[in-house]
């Protein structure tokens, strides 16, 4: 529980009848530090493997938050020339029902 962010107050409710979270921590000390430690790493690593298994997704996810990669928008121009856009609407009837 406490892996996927239930503070350890509530935690601590549900054990038996509900337990003081002093106690929680007293006893369960070592569940509670790692406990999102070990959510984080089997996490990564099914990421991890989606990657490797090619899922483009995971591939460009991995890139930018771990390779440091980035995707940089170059803007080519005199800057203080007019903007000119062009812009093609196409309209459609509706059919009607």
């Amino acid at each position: 529980m406490i892996a996927v962010g239930i503070p350890q107050e509530s935690v601590a409710m549900v054990i038996r009848d509900g337990i003081d979270p002093k106690t929680l921590r007293e006893h369960f000390r070592h569940e509670l530090d790692t406990a999102m430690i070990k959510a984080h790493g089997k996490i990564g690593g099914k990421l991890f493997a989606m990657a490797l298994a090619g899922n483009v997704s995971a591939l460009i996810f991995i890139a930018k938050t771990r390779l440091g990669w980035k995707e940089v928008q170059v803007i080519e121009g005199n800057p203080d020339a007019p903007l000119s856009i062009n812009l093609k609407v196409n309209f459609v009837t509706p059919p009607d029902d």
